[in-house]
């Protein structure tokens, strides 16, 4: 028996090491190929047993409370790899797509000192709405969103009127 479990260990012991091998070779393959995939990481050492444990509602909203602290502490930058670490656990959950994309839009922005770097932040916050709608199409939500960043931030008034009529192909509130 103790034979056995010596046999059983080391051939797990070969395989690793042999994996490990493999997967340098792997990697090298990926790098000069340019197939790098930028992996989304976790904030926090229990995302990932979220994840794998089942629990991805609980998770976000562990995490949707650590982002309510961040805004209560002026934390802005803080809640940004929240909000992406939220909507890859939950994409359906609407509000941080559109609490993440205007804080971006709006409360970053007027925190940036040139015109370059507040446009960029609007433009992170109007990419991350339409991230949100690639997941949740068929919501008025993120399109009435989007629809008012463009009318009152950006000023874009072409791009509003499409998304502002993207909200109201969907039930909606009345004042939409």
């Amino acid at each position: 028996m103790k034979f056995f479990k010596i046999k059983i260990f080391s051939t797990i012991i070969i395989l690793l090491i042999g994996i490990s091998y493999l997967q340098k070779s792997i990697d090298r393959q990926k790098k000069l190929e340019d197939l790098e995939a930028n992996l989304l990481l976790m904030p926090g050492e229990i995302a990932g047993n979220f994840i794998l444990a089942g629990f991805r509602g609980i998770g976000a909203d562990l995490l949707w409370l650590q982002v309510h602290q961040c805004w209560h502490s002026g934390q802005h930058y803080r809640m940004l790899p929240l909000f992406h670490s939220i909507t890859f656990l939950q994409p359906q959950f609407i509000t941080p797509w559109t609490v993440g994309g205007w804080h971006m839009a709006y409360n970053i922005y007027v925190l940036m000192k040139t015109e370059e770097e507040k446009n960029q932040w609007l433009q992170n916050g109007l990419n991350f709405l339409k991230e949100g709608i690639k997941y949740n199409p068929n919501r008025y939500d993120l399109y009435f969103e989007l629809g008012w960043t463009y009318y009152h931030k950006a000023k874009d008034y072409e791009n509003a009127i499409k998304y502002f009529e993207g909200a109201i192909k969907f039930p909606h509130p009345d004042y939409v």
